[in-house]
């Protein structure tokens, strides 16, 4: 069952994701709300793809250790990616959706999303191996949901201010993504089944950029 629903999923995902991306991009014009939504679902469709075209031609092989390479590269591309996502999306909120500019709000994005970007890099995370560092994996992460909280924030006091229901759904729906995200880095290695969490997380991020493309038709 997983190796025909799964490889589905993954790839009616990737065509979606690059669809609304391309969709936005030729209806709006540069440096606007939409082509930033735009980059944004390239940007999270692209680093995904690194990750789940191996992972479907492992599923769909009798000797799934030789894409273990593969795998691991695509994992760190997906962690790179996904940060360039939320630096993109606190951008947008900065200059959409909140009164005035913080400087130290933008301080701590960057020095979170640099801390993110240094510990992903480090090679004790053994990315390409069969046996990451769990304790690699934990420490990267924190800056990516401190990231993510700091996101849900701004969007749930738009929402809270503004009464604007995009945002309240928006800060659901990330709020959501980590929920499903963080018993996976935790637990995965030990127990497999744990790692069935990336499907309703996928879905999230699916929904988000749906809503991503509503607003920006409204």
């Amino acid at each position: 069952m997983q190796k025909i629903f799964e490889p589905i999923f993954s790839i009616v995902y990737l065509i979606l994701i690059f669809y609304w991306s391309y969709w936005m991009y030729k209806r709006s014009q540069p440096k606007t709300l939409g082509r930033t939504y735009a980059d944004m679902a390239f940007f999270l469709g692209f680093g995904d793809a690194f990750h789940l075209i191996p992972r479907i031609l492992a599923l769909n092989s009798d000797t799934p250790l030789d894409y273990t390479v593969m795998l691991g590269f695509g994992k760190l591309v997906t962690s790179v990616t996904m940060t360039v996502f939320y630096i993109y999306f606190y951008l947008t909120l900065r200059n959409e959706k909140l009164c005035c500019e913080s400087k130290p709000i933008d301080r701590l994005v960057w020095v979170l999303a640099i801390t993110r970007f240094l510990l992903i890099l480090l090679p004790q995370n053994g990315w390409i191996t069969e046996n990451p560092s769990l304790l690699f994996g934990v420490l990267r992460n924190v800056p990516f949901v401190m990231l993510g909280i700091l996101i849900m924030g701004i969007l749930f006091l738009h929402y809270r201010s503004a009464h604007d229901k995009t945002s309240g759904l928006q800060a659901l729906l990330v709020f959501l993504s980590y929920l499903f995200y963080i018993p996976v880095v935790l637990f995965a290695s030990s127990a497999t089944w744990v790692g069935l969490l990336m499907i309703p997380k996928t879905v999230c991020y699916l929904v988000l950029v749906y809503s991503m493309k509503k607003e920006f038709t409204k």
